[in-house]
């Protein structure tokens, strides 16, 4: 493959972090055998570029639904992902000014002071009634019909939400067949907003695994 490889704010990944791993049906399938039965290099180019395209032109779907199951990881664990859990420090996508007021016995990073943020509200608009720990769960999260933007920044102001997606930085990326895999963290306040998000994207770029932390 030529050049990065762009999942927009998910990763931009150079020729030396991206993994091609094809197997021999795949290519037989998709005709990029050459006669002596060696890989065609050129169609496989011809093929990766196409999912490229195909890529930009959804590249909001694909962030949408990366937000989609982050949240639902937020939500299920309840923990403060906006703060380093050693020195109470706010990460850089947090507006301060919109965070809940802290009381004397309170810090960014307790799980009870957490709850104020996780309200009620918030759960009943992501969820409908259902859980994250529903068996079809992954199903539900990949056929919501919900803009994550402009649901952060009603249920969760004090999050600048352009500047979390730029915070974000791709650490891997591979190409299985129809398959695209990538890996993604925020570093800063020790990684507690985002810690190596795996994700493996197939058709329509439906999320068939999500791992997280």
């Amino acid at each position: 493959m030529k050049g990065d490889f762009y999942i927009g704010h998910l990763g931009i990944f150079t020729s030396d972090r991206v993994v091609i791993d094809l197997n021999w049906d795949f290519l037989n399938k998709m005709g990029a055998l050459n006669s002596d039965e060696k890989p065609d290099i050129t169609k496989i180019n011809l093929y990766y570029a196409d999912k490229q395209k195909q890529i930009v032109e959804n590249i909001e779907q694909i962030e949408n639904r990366f937000l989609i199951f982050l949240f639902n990881d937020y939500f299920g664990c309840g923990d403060a992902f906006w703060a380093d859990q050693e020195t109470d420090e706010l990460c850089s996508f947090i507006i301060k000014d919109k965070m809940p007021e802290l009381e004397d016995d309170e810090s960014y990073s307790d799980y009870v002071y957490a709850q104020k943020i996780f309200t009620e509200e918030a759960d009943e608009v992501f969820y409908q009634g259902r859980s994250p720990l529903d068996d079809d769960i992954d199903e539900y999260l990949n056929n919501m019909n919900i803009n994550m933007k402009n649901y952060i920044r009603t249920f969760f102001p004090m999050i600048d939400v352009e500047i979390f997606m730029k915070s974000l930085i791709g650490e891997t990326c591979n190409l299985s067949d129809d398959e695209i895999s990538y890996c993604c963290s925020n570093p800063e306040c020790g990684y507690c907003s985002v810690c190596s998000a795996y994700v493996i994207m197939t058709e329509k770029f439906r999320i068939e695994e999500w791992h997280h932390r």
